[in-house]
Parts: C-alpha cells; structure tokens; sequence
C-alpha cells in the first residue's frame, strides 16, 4: 500500500493492491490450455484434410479451410487477451512498487520521476502492452472477415457433416475459454484498488500483509470539499419538505457561517439519525433524510456538523 494516513490523493491514484498469486495462476493455467487447443486444432485440420483428400471433396477441403481459419484466429485473439491480462499484473506491481519507492524518498529525488530500476522495465512492459493491444485490434478485425467468409461459404453451400461434428467440441471449449479469461480480466482489475475522487486519506484500515475478507473496507478517502450534506427532518417537517425546497445551512461550531441551498433529494423512509445528532447520548432519534447541495462559498469540512432550517 503506497498510502498513508492523511496523504492528499489524486482520482484514480493507486491506494492498495491485493494479493493476486491465484490470477497469475489461473492465467498460467489458461495460457497452458490456450496451447493445447492450439495442438489440438492443429491435428484436427490435419485429419480433416486428409479426409478431404480421401474423399476427393473440394467443397469439404474448402470448407474445412474457412472452419479452422475461424478457429484458429480465436486462439489468437485468446493467446492475445491473456499475454495482456498477465502482462497488465506485472504493470500494476512496477507502478506500485515505484509510487512506494517515490514516497520514500525526499521530495526533491522524487521530483525527477520513477527510479531507473522501476521506471526502465515499466516503460518496456507498457510498451509490449500497447503493441499486444495493436495486434489485439487486428487479431478481432481478422476474425470478423473470417467469420464473414464462412457465413458466405455456409450460405452458398450446405454444411458438410463430418465437419460441423468435428470442430464441434473445439468450437465449445474455445468459447469456453474465452469467457474464462474474460472473468480472469475482470478479477485481475478488482485487484487494484483506486481512489474514487481527489480528497485525502483518513483512515487506513489495514496494512501490507494483513489479511482481508470480501467487503472488509482498506482505506477511507473523503473529498478536500464536501458537495452535498446529509441532513434529517424532524416529524414536524415531514410533510413540508419537497425536492428542490430553498434552505439554509448554518455550521455549529460558528453560527457566521451560513449560506442558503436547496434540497436535492429525500429519503423514502424514516431511519436512525447518527449518534453525534441525538440530543441525549442515551436516547437514539429518528428523522427523514435529505440530500441538501453546499454552497461553493461556505467551504465546509468533511464531517462537520451543520444546521438546515427550511426558509
């Protein structure tokens, strides 16, 4: 974790990275199957073109050609994916291992950028990202004028049996594949974890190392200035309050400080008002929540309590 308490940061920053052994694995392990269905299309169209010699059939031949073609740029577009979803792993530990390295050093050696030992290999392995993105781009573009010319050839001709029978369990385990990788790419960006919006860091929930459960919080980031307050009706205000009502915001801490605002949105239900908002610590209260926009020139702080009386 690159962060610490009460660090400013920046929308899209990195704040943690979770352990992601068991992504590289199941790449590893997708990347070894993507291989063996290339082998195995391999042989397929071998034994299918002997086929078609034996027969003596063009249009078996000619559709043979037009299946695997499809087939075969498949496992390039599979081939393709998972190189970048592994490679985009390591690219995210190298920024991470830069952003820590630059917090660690006085500011004026972290001014000149990335360390040399971080900032070389980044620079490469984003390049090979880029260029496997390109050929990506094209592998897809390839694989829509294959299946464009085996639609063609499919509709001028009947489709050969023995081929539609052969290339069928091929067919399934490499759409299976596919959406394999597709959900590894999905885990892979959950791993890291960015901040939603520029503010600041108050709370670090847990360290390097430490384990987490799904849904346990790791860091809390609050914007430098709150855009809206959550506000709560008494029973008497119920009935009157109404989206885009005007209202007036005063802080606690100095009654100076006020500004007028309206309602954005209210709550469909009455619920428990936080516990810094009871009058009597013992004695929980209730209210309808509303949504109530801040106005730019009060510059509020996150948390602070503040007074919404209707106008």
């Amino acid at each position: 974790m690159p962060i610490r308490l009460f660090d400013e940061v920046r929308q899209g920053q990195t704040l943690a990275v979770l352990e992601d052994d068991q992504v590289r694995s199941a790449l590893a392990t997708a990347s070894a199957e993507v291989a063996r269905l290339r082998a195995e299309l391999a042989a397929t169209e071998a034994r299918l073109e002997a086929d078609a010699q034996n027969q003596q059939l063009a249009r078996t031949a000619e559709g043979r050609r037009f299946a695997t073609d499809v087939e075969t740029v498949r496992l390039r577009v599979l081939d393709l994916t998972t190189e970048i979803e592994t490679d985009r792993i390591a690219l995210a530990d190298l920024k991470l291992q830069a952003e820590v390295l630059q917090s660690a050093q006085p500011s004026d050696a972290a001014a000149s950028g990335q360390p040399e030992d971080v900032r070389s290999p980044y620079a490469s392995l984003r390049k090979r990202i880029e260029e496997d993105e390109a050929a990506l781009v094209q592998a897809r573009n390839d694989l829509a004028d294959a299946q464009r010319r085996l639609a063609d050839f499919e509709a001028q001709h009947p489709a050969v049996p023995s081929l539609e029978t052969t290339l069928a369990p091929l067919r399934e385990a490499i759409t299976v594949q596919d959406r394999r990788v597709a959900e590894l790419s999905v885990e892979r960006a959950m791993l890291v974890l960015t901040s939603p919006m520029d503010g600041t860091v108050i709370a670090v929930f847990r360290g390097a190392g430490e384990a987490v459960r799904p849904g346990d919080p790791l860091v809390s980031v609050v914007a430098k200035e709150p855009t809206s307050v959550l506000a709560y009706l008494s029973d008497r205000e119920f009935n009157e309050a109404e989206k885009g009502m005007r209202v007036e915001l005063v802080t606690r801490a100095d009654p100076t400080r006020m500004g007028l605002s309206t309602v954005q949105m209210l709550a469909p239900a009455v619920e428990t008002k936080p516990m810094q908002l009871w009058r009597n610590p013992a004695v929980a209260e209730w209210g309808r929540a509303v949504l109530v926009t801040v106005p730019h020139e009060m510059r509020l702080f996150p948390g602070e309590v503040v007074v919404v009386r209707s106008r």
